[in-house]
């Protein structure tokens, strides 16, 4: 393909650093069209690859493939995939299906069929306008046989009238390429859809010819306006396969990221998967990202993950936002590493702390991925389908693949795998989440985090641009904080102890205030803040890549690489399994161990142990001057563990995904352009 036939596929695209470019088997065997007599109750095997949504309650299915639970005419099982081409539902109102109990949400197959010229593709995503009651389907590999990618038109699924609609673009850009296996997450407030990173191939873009690329930039779907813009990422390192879920933070909300593969430095000779220490978060009303490092039982890399959010208080009242993730394909591949997961984490914040909640042990019994989570009211998550590597029976045939995580459930009484309970609305945070988490404050890397996690957005709830009808009129909530509970009493009593109880408290609050406001103010006269440096990035914190990786000990809020940031408090370092090694350092292959630093101020050099290689830090000049076996901070490497390296191939064997073929290393780039709005 000529230069100028490639700028013309990629004009309205995005404005991506191209960083990985290899050929890799993206598809899933060849699958073939669903049969019309399919039935679900009946037939249903699997699931994997799809895209789904909720609104009000229904949670919607699109696209992806099947396997069917049926014999051929020897009496053998039938292994065909099949590309699923419509859109279906489960029902959350019920577990009954025909006036059966099955325990979860019956699959609802009777929408309108998907018009021919609409895509019909997996691995995308379903953005929901739950205000106007719109599903908007972006990304995607075309799922049938021999079928090329379809155009890269945006569709909508109108929910509220059962019926599709390709949506114009309205600012004369045009559409993006289309991506697949990239983060994606919804700020209803804003009525804002984003897409992080994901690959392209021929199977996704018109046109497009040579190797499958992986791309770096951040997509951003106007859902109410239409229109389309993009914004670099500080690192500019392509990723993929990761995971991303909006959280009412800040005065817009923000963007938590994490997990995938991504290449580091741009070379072929390796995919780096992305330590799970390592969240990065986007605050919406500013467009700047920061990163955060996690502690506690940190998981190991992975891929191709599912996760959700679920918000409460904590016992002092403050917000607390917990997410859940489950299953992944390995962050790498040999034939001593499994090549899945079959485990339910919990990422809490404000605190960064990873707790397993399930299976507590080390058990990983039917690893998944390719499959999708959803919360539904706070209080569940349903999770459907994934492709199972190891093979096995049927994914919960009865209930087409559908499985509900009870959010606040215990393993020791058994709650955590549950029936759905439609009618559910409370969630209290897990014993064990509670236990790993309570008390413990993150050593925050940038000032700026602390202020927007002080902060919920305060936007007017959003009201619909059209006109619905009166049974799907009202607005389906976004996630946020319950108000902190309160007990009161009638009685004459507690009314009258309260009225005096309340002004003398009102006093002593205020003498409190005014002597830490004066003692806050003295102590930012000794020792203001670092002036942060200024962007040359897009929105970025950083002034150029190098800046994201800086050890430069003068700023105390550029000391981003290695993980001084791992709690303190619980002290756990994982190793390459998500195992706890407990306090101390953290080891580096090529330069011993690492002292891990608390909050404050950052060594100005490290003696190395000549015997050990350990490092001790050194904050006197004098003796960073004088002695001898002295590391400066600069000479440290980023920190990545050896542990986390994915394998430069997908190798595939039995018609399974699973890693990198190394068979293009060493090819040039393409050429893109810089720019593709011209």
């Amino acid at each position: 393909m000529s230069t100028t036939a490639l700028k013309t596929v990629l004009r309205h695209t995005c404005q991506f650093i191209v960083l990985l470019t290899i050929s890799l088997p993206f598809t899933w065997g060849q699958p073939n069209l669903l049969p019309s007599n399919f039935n679900p109750a009946q037939q249903f095997c699997f699931r994997w690859g799809h895209q789904s949504a909720i609104i009000d309650n229904r949670l919607y299915i699109d696209g992806g493939f099947l396997g069917l639970n049926s014999l051929d005419s020897t009496g053998t099982r039938d292994n065909t995939s099949y590309a699923y081409p419509d859109i279906s539902y489960h029902e959350l109102t019920t577990t009954s299906r025909n006036g059966t109990e099955i325990g979860q949400p019956p699959l609802v197959t009777n929408l309108r069929p998907k018009p021919a010229t609409a895509p019909h593709v997996g691995q995308g995503t379903l953005w929901p306008d739950t205000v106007n009651k719109k599903l908007y389907l972006y990304g995607g590999q075309a799922t049938y046989d021999g079928e090329g990618p379809p155009p890269t038109d945006i569709w909508m699924y109108d929910a509220a009238y059962d019926n599709w609609e390709v949506m114009n673009n309205t600012d004369g850009n045009g559409n993006p390429v289309r991506l697949f296996r990239g983060a994606s997450a919804v700020a209803e407030n804003l009525g804002l859809a984003y897409y992080l990173g994901g690959w392209v191939d021929n199977k996704s873009q018109p046109g497009w010819e040579g190797n499958n690329t992986m791309i770096a930039g951040l997509l951003i779907y106007d859902m109410v306006q239409n229109t389309w813009r993009n914004e670099t990422i500080p690192d500019n390192v392509a990723r993929a396969e990761g995971s991303m879920v909006y959280v009412p933070i800040g005065d817009s909300g923000a963007l938590v990221f994490f997990g995938g593969v991504k290449s580091p430095d741009g070379s072929l000779s390796e995919l780096v998967g992305v330590s799970m220490q390592e969240i990065h978060i986007y605050d919406i009303a500013t467009s700047k990202w920061y990163l955060q490092y996690a502690g506690g039982r940190v998981p190991s890399s992975r891929r191709q993950i599912c996760a959700d959010v679920s918000t409460t208080r904590g016992r002092d009242g403050s917000p607390v936002y917990n997410i859940y993730m489950y299953g992944g394909a390995s962050g790498r591949y040999n034939e001593t590493i499994q090549s899945g997961w079959d485990q339910v984490y919990v990422l809490s914040l404000p605190s960064f702390v990873w707790t397993r909640y399930w299976p507590s042990g080390g058990s990983n019994p039917r690893p998944r991925y390719a499959h999708t989570c959803n919360i539904f009211n706070n209080a569940q998550m349903l999770i459907v389908g994934g492709y199972f590597p190891l093979g096995g029976q049927c994914d919960a045939s009865n209930q087409a693949g559908v499985h509900n995580l009870n959010l606040g459930g215990s393993e020791a009484a058994g709650t955590v795998w549950t029936d759905f309970e439609p009618s559910k609305t409370d969630y209290v945070i897990p014993a064990d989440v509670q236990q790993s988490t309570e008390g413990v404050n993150p050593n925050w890397t940038h000032p700026d985090l602390p202020k927007i996690f002080a902060k919920t957005p305060q936007q007017a709830a959003r009201t619909p641009t059209r006109a619905l009808p009166a049974a799907t009129a009202t607005e389906t909530p976004p996630p946020s904080p319950p108000p902190p509970s309160s007990t009161g009493s009638s009685s004459r009593k507690t009314i009258i102890a309260l009225a005096v109880a309340i002004p003398v408290a009102l006093i002593i609050v205020g003498i409190i205030v005014f002597m830490l406001y004066r003692r806050r103010k003295r102590l930012q006269k000794a020792n203001p803040y670092p002036e942060l440096p200024k962007s040359a990035f897009t929105n970025s914190a950083f002034s150029s890549p190098s800046d994201f990786y800086n050890t430069d000990s003068t700023n105390d809020y550029k000391e981003l690489q290695r993980p001084t940031s791992v709690n303190l408090q619980t002290g756990l370092i994982p190793d390459e399994n998500g195992s706890a090694l407990g306090l101390g350092t953290l080891t580096n292959p090529s330069h011993g161990a690492i002292p891990l630093a608390p909050a404050g101020p950052l060594p100005i050099a490290y003696l190395r142990d000549p015997i050990t290689g350990s490092l001790t830090p050194v904050y006197d000049q004098v003796i960073a001057a004088t002695s001898e076996n002295i590391v400066m901070p600069e000479e440290l490497p980023a920190f990545r563990s050896s542990a986390e390296l994915v394998e430069a191939g997908w190798q595939e064997g039995s018609g399974l995904l699973h890693e990198l073929q190394a068979g293009s290393h060493g090819k040039p780039l393409p050429e893109l352009p810089g720019s593709a709005y011209r």
